[in-house]
């Protein structure tokens, strides 16, 4: 009767053991809305800065037209990275994909990465064609994929729990 008490799961027993098989929920949600709040961080930041790195870029005898192409080109890489960082923000808060661990560690990468660079593109002056870069390979792969996830999750019909 005695191990049997001792063994019996109870109200007060410490659940901490359990927790830590379960790293999907205690290090990678975390660190995923860690990572997105530095990425949009980021991205405000060299959104309000956009005009000065298009005129570090932009040679001195640059026609008006050059100029504006390459604002306009800056502007839309802008634009995709804002769609991909809501279609994770939208995906983190609705918890459609809270337990795809894959999905979240890639999510988390990406968006902690893509912070950092725009970070340093805007610290060091950098031309604005790097933002190009960082969106291709650290938002746009790991925004795909999570979106993948999100439409898998509305096909089935479930949460995944």
């Amino acid at each position: 009767m005695l191990v049997h008490r001792i063994t019996e799961p109870t109200m007060w027993a410490p659940s901490w053991p359990a927790s830590a098989f379960r790293l999907n929920e205690t290090l990678l949600v975390p660190w995923k809305m860690l990572a997105l709040a530095v990425h949009a961080t980021a991205l405000f930041t060299v959104t309000d800065y956009r005009d000065q790195l298009v005129d570090l870029a932009v040679f001195e005898n640059a026609s008006e037209s050059d100029r504006r192409l390459e604002r306009d080109s800056m502007n839309f890489a802008l634009a995709l990275t804002y769609i991909a960082v809501i279609v994770s923000t939208f995906a983190l808060v609705s918890a459609r994909t809270i337990s795809f661990g894959s999905v979240n560690f890639l999510s988390a990468v990406g968006h902690s990465v893509s912070g950092i660079l725009l970070l340093l593109v805007w610290l060091n002056d950098a031309h604005w064609a790097r933002i190009w870069h960082v969106f291709f390979v650290f938002t746009m792969v790991p925004g795909i994929v999570e979106l993948a996830a999100v439409l898998r999750v509305w096909i089935d019909g479930t949460y995944m729990w």
